[in-house]
This record gives structure tokens, sequence and C-alpha cells, in this order.
């Protein structure tokens, strides 16, 4: 089926402001439950006088709300642009499920290494805000950035997870809910948000999963088989 194009210069641009807003929106319902649930932390930083009232709420979620407005911006707007360009390629047909994966996955990828020096930042400056309790959190300058990356992998697999699978699921399953049950297109948009969050918190998950499993059946076939 042939997919509607447009080729203004605000078709571009919405969905990178779209994203934006969503972004403020996830992370300050986000940092809303972080803080309401900080009572539950370890005791050693609960003691801290100034571990909730100050560098949490005041440091930490301000932080985190501007760089989920960022990412979910970036996640959006290369995926439309990618998105855009496969539609192109297939002569104005809508893409197949394979190209709304792989295009998703491209940008969650790459929101997910764009935001993550902003995440750094954030983390290291609420650390130094708490003074020695919270030193296992600093981002020393003796690290090289590939030992960053690489202690950073599972966060960043989650993230690029999250990201797949909230854009790639979303206008698969709009189309689906319109053309195969006949939802009007209110109900269908409701039913397509509602899959896309289910699909980007399973990504998510088995972007880790996956990881760790690969690596398991890797140490596996390396060792040696015991002959009779």
């Amino acid at each position: 089926m042939e997919e509607k194009k447009g080729n203004a210069p605000a078709s571009v641009l919405k969905p990178f402001v779209n994203g934006g807003v969503a972004g403020l929106l996830s992370g300050c319902l986000n940092g809303f439950i972080d803080y309401s649930m900080s009572s539950l932390h370890d005791a050693r930083y609960r003691k801290h006088p100034n571990y909730v009232l100050y560098c949490f709420n005041r440091n930490w979620i301000p932080g985190m709300v501007l760089v989920d407005a960022f990412a979910f911006s970036q996640i959006l707007g290369f995926y439309n642009i990618l998105r855009g360009e496969v539609v192109d390629r297939n002569d104005g047909m809508r893409p197949s499920l394979y190209q709304e994966a792989a295009s998703g996955l491209i940008a969650g990828t790459a929101a997910a290494y764009l935001r993550f020096p902003f995440d750094l930042v954030n983390q290291h400056k609420t650390a130094v805000s708490m003074g020695p309790i919270a030193d296992r959190w600093r981002i020393s300058s003796q690290y090289s950035v590939s030992h960053i990356l690489r202690e950073g992998g599972p966060w960043l697999k989650t993230k690029a997870g999250l990201g797949m699978g909230m854009v790639a699921a979303y206008n698969p399953s709009l189309h689906y809910l319109i053309e195969s049950h006949g939802f009007s297109e209110k109900d269908a948009k409701s039913g397509a948000r509602a899959i896309s969050a289910f699909s980007a918190a399973a990504c998510a998950q088995l972007a880790i999963h996956a990881g760790s499993f690969s690596s398991k059946v890797s140490s596996k076939n390396s060792q040696p088989s015991i002959e009779a």
C-alpha cells in the first residue's frame, strides 16, 4: 500500500519537536516516580542530609528531563528521516516490518550514543554535589573513552532497544488495527501507542539479555570438548 509523503520542511522538523515534548513529559513522570521511591534507596545515601532534597531533586532530575527531551527528539527525528528514505526507495510503498525495525534500530542506537555524554555529565555533577558518599558514581579522568563505553555497554543496549521498540512498532500496529480489525483512526492510534510502549519495554530488556546470552554461548563454545 502506498504511503502518504510530505516534502514540506515542517514535516521534517515536526517529529523532532514532538519527540522533545514527549521526552519532557516522560522525564517529568520518571523523575516524579524516582523521587517518590527515593525512601527505598540504600540507607547510606538516605542518611545524607542533601541526598533527596538538594542533590536528587535539584540536580539530577532537571538534568534527566532535559536529556530525555533531547534523546526523544533525536529518536523520532532520525526515524522519520530514515523512514522517509525507505518510502522513497520503495517508490512510495509502505516500509516492510524489517525496514521499520532497521530504521528504528539505527535511530535508537544513534540517539543512545548522542545522549550518553550528557547522562555522564549529569551523573558526575550529581555525585560531586553529594560529596564523598557518592565517590563511586564519579567519572574519573583516568578512564579512557573505550573503558567508559565498555562499562556503559548494557546501558547503551537498553536505550537503543527502547528507542527501536518505541518507534518501529507504532506504524505497523496502527495500520494493522485499522485494516485488519476495523478500528477508527482515533482508537487505532491509542492502541498503537500502547503497543509501542510495551514493545519499547520488551526490546529494552531483550537487548541486555540477548547480549549476555550471546556471551554465554560464545564462552561455552570456546571450552575444549572432553573426549571419551
